[in-house]
């Protein structure tokens, strides 16, 4: 890993892995978890609110801190009592049901069955031993290929608005 915390170097990557890069990065700060965000003052002028970059990675629901970063935490985060809470982890807010599946684990209604399938299993497929920075984002794009086919061939195509109305989003 880079002093700054990157694991590549801007410039060095062909534009292809630079236009998913630059996407997973804009689902990391739809996130909220960290990142800069780009806002507008009262005067209607472009500001950035900075943010620390490598934040998100270890950031959880609620704003709550994973200090834990060999497995997902699959803890249910509550930000007070009355609160049903959530297992969201992560730069990109995965839900431990969801790491479970990239196990090859079953699930159905959001709790493991216990049966496992080899074959399903995205987390031994793309090598991610861990949760860190580098295997958050295999995961976001382990994701985006099994949930989103298209997507990923539209952005490095530069198709970026199509691939946002068309694979990307939920209306």
């Amino acid at each position: 890993m880079k002093a700054d915390g990157a694991y590549f170097e801007v410039g060095k990557k062909c534009d292809c892995e630079a236009r998913i890069r630059a996407f997973i990065r804009m689902v990391r700060v739809g996130e909220g978890t960290g990142e800069v965000i780009k806002s507008r003052d009262k005067e209607k002028n472009i500001i950035y609110i900075p943010h620390d970059f490598q934040k998100g990675y270890t950031t959880a629901f609620g704003g709550n801190t994973i200090t834990d970063l060999s497995t997902h935490p699959q803890t249910i985060y509550k930000v007070n009592e009355d609160d049903e809470g959530s297992s969201a982890a992560g730069a990109y807010q995965v839900m431990r049901y969801t790491w479970w599946e990239l196990a090859g684990f079953e699930v159905v209604k959001k709790k493991k069955t216990g049966n496992y399938f080899e074959n399903r299993d995205l987390l031994k497929k793309y090598k991610i031993s861990d949760y860190s920075a580098e295997s958050q984002d295999k995961i976001c794009i382990a994701l985006m290929k099994k949930q989103r086919p298209n997507l990923i061939d539209k952005i490095i195509a530069n198709n970026v608005r199509e691939a946002i109305q068309q694979d990307a989003c939920f209306i």
